[in-house]
């Protein structure tokens, strides 16, 4: 049971270190202005409308990735069939449908492709930590 919490805590930890991780390289490149306020849904709605496409595919990289690697390393760490590593990419899956409730002007194509490509990070995690432990318990 200690080692399915451990992994489920690892596995957040992790998916948040890539994200953010992630995100700040694309924000290093496309840079949000200083005098930006994010409270203002105009500005920001002006602002999401200046970015280029590739300004975007940061943030569906990140989202992939954080659930994809947050998953697995869950899955790892815990020692289970990948049940536990859903759990992490629904709450990044969770997080990228907040985001787009947040900032409803966002284009859609990246609407539909950060649900797409969020699921499917988890849901290939998942994959494969099944089929490893699948592989595990048949050896046995």
């Amino acid at each position: 049971m200690i080692k399915k919490i451990i992994g489920l805590i690892v596995g957040l930890i992790v998916a948040l270190i890539v994200l953010v991780g992630i995100e700040e390289l694309g924000h290093s490149i496309f840079p949000v202005p200083q005098n930006l306020d994010f409270q203002n849904s105009k500005m920001m709605e002006n602002f999401i409308k200046t970015l280029p496409p590739m300004a975007f595919v940061f943030v569906l990289l990140a989202h992939f990735s954080s659930a994809f690697i947050g998953s697995s390393v869950t899955s790892i760490i815990s020692k289970t069939n990948g049940i536990l590593g859903l759990i992490i990419g629904g709450l990044i899956l969770v997080g990228a449908i907040i985001n787009i409730i947040l900032l409803p002007f966002q284009p859609i194509w990246f609407v539909v492709l950060d649900i797409l490509l969020t699921f499917a990070g988890a849901w290939f995690a998942f994959k494969i930590a099944f089929n490893v432990y699948l592989a595990q318990t048949r050896v046995k």
